[in-house]
Order: structure tokens, then C-alpha cells, then sequence
């Protein structure tokens, strides 16, 4: 083996072993937002992030160098079309599963902000002060003259 199929072969095994970690965070991620774990999808960012930057520079770093990746082991570049096809699969599914996602918390968060706002139009609720305590002002309808009274 020839110190250039060395260089070819060592790219794909590294290539190989951060489409597979990558794939595993994925799924991982795909699984915890299907099932609503919020604090186990927030676990993960940090690991997704640093995998893909890492993917992303190891690429750049074989198209640079011109590696040659036809030139490598049949079964190691066989073995990169597939979970190249499979995180490209994955990715896909990653995006409809956060966009789904994403909805339904802008859903979530428009139902509260309805039900706060139609709670704050009833005439029965009173005005709190940043305290939260009754506002006087409110029960009594009498407005201080001065500071001292206000307070």
C-alpha cells in the first residue's frame, strides 16, 4: 500500500467514523423532540454542533489536500456513500421533525398569549403592581395627591 492510499484510506475512516457519530446524534436528536425531552434535545446541541463543524473542516481538509477518494479501498468508500446517503436521509427527516416542532411551540405560545390576553380583558380580575400585589388605585378609585400617599 502506497503512502497515498495510506492518506486516501485514513480520510474515509475519518470521514466514515463522523458520518457515523453524527448519524447517532441525529437520530438521537429526532427521537428526544418526537417524545417532547426537551432537556435531553438541549444536551445534544453542543455535541451536534462540534460533530458537523468537525465533518464540515474534515471536508474542506480532504478537497484541499486533493485526496483522490476513488483511489481508496472499495469497501471504505462504499461504506461512506452509505452513510453519506443515510445522514443526507436523516437530515432531511431532522429538518420536518424540528420544523413540526418549531410549530407547535408558536402554536403553544399563541394559545398563551390569547388565554393572558382574555384573562386580562375581564372586568373581575384587578390590577397588580409590579409586586405583585392589588393595585389600591384600582379597589378604592382614588388617586394620591402626592408621593407619600402613593406609597
Amino acid at each position: 500500500m502506497s503512502p497515498s492510499d495510506t492518506l486516501q484510506n485514513d480520510a474515509v475512516l475519518h470521514l466514515n467514523a463522523l458520518a457515523g457519530q453524527l448519524i447517532d446524534v441525529i437520530e438521537r436528536e429526532n427521537a428526544l423532540v418526537t417524545s417532547a425531552d426537551r432537556i435531553g434535545f438541549l444536551s445534544l446541541q453542543a455535541r451536534k454542533a462540534q460533530i458537523s463543524r468537525e465533518y464540515e473542516l474534515t471536508l474542506k481538509a480532504v478537497r484541499a489536500t486533493k485526496v483522490d477518494l476513488r483511489l481508496c479501498d472499495e469497501d471504505l468508500r462504499a461504506q461512506l456513500k452509505e452513510r453519506h446517503a443515510r445522514l443526507q436521509e436523516l437530515s432531511i427527516e431532522n429538518i420536518s421533525i424540528l420544523t413540526r416542532a418549531q410549530g407547535t411551540v408558536k402554536r403553544l405560545q399563541e394559545r398563551i398569549l390569547n388565554a393572558a390576553r382574555q384573562a386580562s380583558k375581564a372586568d373581575d380580575n384587578p390590577a397588580y403592581t409590579r409586586n405583585g400585589k392589588s393595585d389600591p388605585l384600582e379597589d378604592t378609585g382614588t388617586k394620591p395627591t402626592s408621593f407619600s400617599e402613593a406609597v
